[in-house]
């Protein structure tokens, strides 16, 4: 009887002893359990577009989707909702054929919706948008602190006829809630 008060004992203690190990791991990276985009409607311009993951090219850049309709979330940042600025980019052309022709159009105050993996959603309010050359781009793009932020990100493609502009737009946007 008394091995077996022991064993049971024992056994406890081990379980104990894990969850306490176990849980200060959750609590540190929270984001690691959070739903990833799968979908970005803009209903100011008619914008719902599916997201897929990206990463980074060999020489850094961020990867754009393999199809012009989608839009790209760079999977090893941060994910929309946690602390820091989540990253979705896409192609411009300027034609309204793929979904960020429009990008340009925003406006402060718009309303952005993220759609989740897991079914939620995350509502983000336009704070502002401007052209940048190739070569630049803002200073907290892609930071992993501070306020939940999101980034699109729109690089001009061939555009018909040659039509002029920046090689970049870039909106961004503060979480307003969760839905």
């Amino acid at each position: 009887m008394v091995k077996r008060v022991l064993a049971g004992m024992v056994v406890l203690a081990f379980a104990v002893g894990s969850a306490a190990m176990v849980a200060p791991l959750f609590f540190l990276r929270p984001e690691a359990h959070r739903a990833a985009p799968t979908r970005l409607r803009i209903p100011a311009i008619g914008l719902d577009a599916p997201i897929d993951q990206v990463g980074a090219t060999a020489g850094g850049a961020l990867e754009m989707p393999a199809n012009a309709g989608h839009l790209g979330w760079y999977r090893r940042g941060v994910r929309p909702g946690q602390p820091g600025d989540a990253v979705l980019a896409g192609l411009m052309r300027r034609d309204g054929a793929i979904p960020l022709d429009r990008l340009a159009d925003l406006r402060a105050g718009d309303r952005i919706e993220v759609g989740l993996s897991d079914g939620t959603s995350l509502a983000f309010q336009v704070a502002g948008a401007g052209p940048y050359p190739a070569n630049r781009q803002p200073a907290d793009l892609f930071a992993t602190g501070g306020p939940p932020r999101l980034s699109l990100v729109a690089s001009v493609g061939p555009s018909p006829a040659g039509a002029a502009g920046p090689a970049r737009i870039v909106v961004e946007a503060t979480l307003r809630q969760a839905g």
